[in-house]
């Protein structure tokens, strides 16, 4: 009995050790790309009443705390819809970086969120 005991405490302990990070979004982020239209804008995160919600950051058209639209992650994939023609659709590199495209309007673009 007291092997099972031993063995089970193992399996949870092991289980809980190996499990990987949880990707949290909450907090500041950078969007970083070789297109400058892209670059150097600021994502905030932070949970409101269990719900996510954004503002973003656009200094050179010197606005700031602009509300997200949507912002959903669900396992790897985050999809951010920053307004009518804006939005980051990507995937969890680690729990400080996401690869995304950057959509606006037709055009695409590769960025990197950065967490700060």
């Amino acid at each position: 009995m007291k092997l099972i005991a031993i063995i089970t405490a193992m399996l949870i302990t092991g289980g809980l050790f190996f499990s990987p990070a949880r990707k949290d979004l909450k907090g500041t982020w950078l969007i970083e790309s070789a297109q400058a239209e892209c670059s150097s804008k600021v994502l905030r995160f932070q949970t409101q009443q269990g719900i996510l919600k954004g503002t973003i950051d656009f200094p050179a058209l010197k606005k700031y705390d602009q509300k997200l639209i949507s912002v959903h992650t669900e396992e790897q994939n985050v999809e951010i819809n920053l307004n009518d023609t804006d939005k980051i659709v990507g995937k969890w590199v680690n729990d400080s970086l996401i690869t995304a495209t950057y959509t606006t309007g037709s055009k695409h673009s590769i960025v990197e969120l950065k967490k700060q």
